[in-house]
């Protein structure tokens, strides 16, 4: 197993109080490098830390970060935190993987242990990245890419493949993927810009944007406005539902299918000049047509609090 504690550069000491003590932290730089064997994927671990993970064109594995621990005092804490080791190897039952990983024994447990990491590597990959409190961005990926977080933002662009995403507690950008993306947040807004791919984005509270979206749509938040401006196939699948919010939705006039928009205490409001309604029924709450001639297309507009506008051009 290799494992790297990198030359330690400076060490930072803070002291939070807990109960009637206090617990002294302290941490540590480390930077190294690792050789890249054509490697497919790039799997990162932490317990607790930010990971930033980016394809920037260097010939190696370029690693570096801060890894941190505690102790009820500076002695115990630098004691601790030598026994925490930063893993970096190819993985044994994949060698087309590369890990990368933070490792402690078990009785460090609660004692503050985390790392953030800032890694390089020479070409696009595909990539798995988990971290128990920290934020995430992932830059110039491909193939399948999945982020997962306990709380913090996530982050990615220029990723051309699949990717899913989860943050209990945390906001969501997304840019420049082509690809499918799923985004599953527990607390915060979500803001998707050209996606080439089916985009399925969910979030418990905050506001949902998705701009210049190629793919089918569904947007689902408890709390918060959505905002969408898409050019999906003409018999795509957009379904948007708010319990708490505005929605606002701009589409290709050539659209085809099925439309429903309703809103429970608000105003419906459309803008079709250039489409062919069939069978349409409207009131201030509501408002349903077959768009086009019909088809496979569903659009479905639904807020239980909130104001609708529908815009085809």
């Amino acid at each position: 197993m290799r494992r790297w504690v990198g030359l330690s550069l400076f060490v930072v000491t803070t002291t939070a109080l807990v109960g009637c003590g206090s617990i002294v932290r302290v941490s540590r730089d480390f930077s190294f490098t690792a050789p890249w064997e054509d490697y497919q994927r790039v799997v990162v671990n932490t317990h607790n830390g930010r990971v930033e993970l980016a394809a920037t064109g260097t010939s190696e594995i370029d690693i570096s970060g801060t890894k941190r621990a505690g102790g009820l005092t500076y002695a115990e804490a630098e004691e601790n935190l030598d026994q925490v080791t930063i893993v970096a190897e190819p993985d044994a039952a994949d060698p087309t993987t590369f890990r990368i990983s933070v490792d402690y024994p078990a009785h460090l447990r609660g004692k503050s242990i985390a790392a953030s990491f800032v890694i390089h590597v020479p070409e696009p990959c595909a990539a798995e990245i988990a971290t128990g409190n920290g934020s995430i961005r992932a830059e110039n990926l491909r193939d399948q890419v999945v982020l997962r977080t306990s709380n913090g933002r996530i982050t990615l662009s220029d990723i051309a493949g699949n990717v899913r995403v989860r943050t209990s507690n945390g906001r969501v950008e997304a840019e420049r993927i082509d690809g499918e993306l799923y985004v599953d947040t527990g607390n915060g807004s979500v803001s998707v810009r050209a996606l080439e791919g089916v985009c399925e984005l969910e979030t418990s509270n905050g506001a949902v944007e998705a701009v210049d979206v190629r793919g089918d749509i569904s947007v689902t938040t408890s709390n918060g406005r959505i905002r969408v401006e898409a050019a999906p196939p003409e018999d795509a699948s957009v379904i948007l539902r708010t319990s708490n919010g505005s929605i606002h939705v701009t589409l290709p006039a050539t659209m085809r299918g099925d439309l429903t928009l309703s809103t429970s205490n608000g105003r419906v409001s459309t803008s079709m000049d250039q489409v062919s309604l069939t069978s349409p029924s409207w009131s201030r709450r509501r408002f349903e047509a077959v768009m086009n001639g019909g088809g496979g297309g569903r659009i479905v507009a639904r807020s239980s609090n909130g104001s609708i506008t529908f815009i085809c051009r």
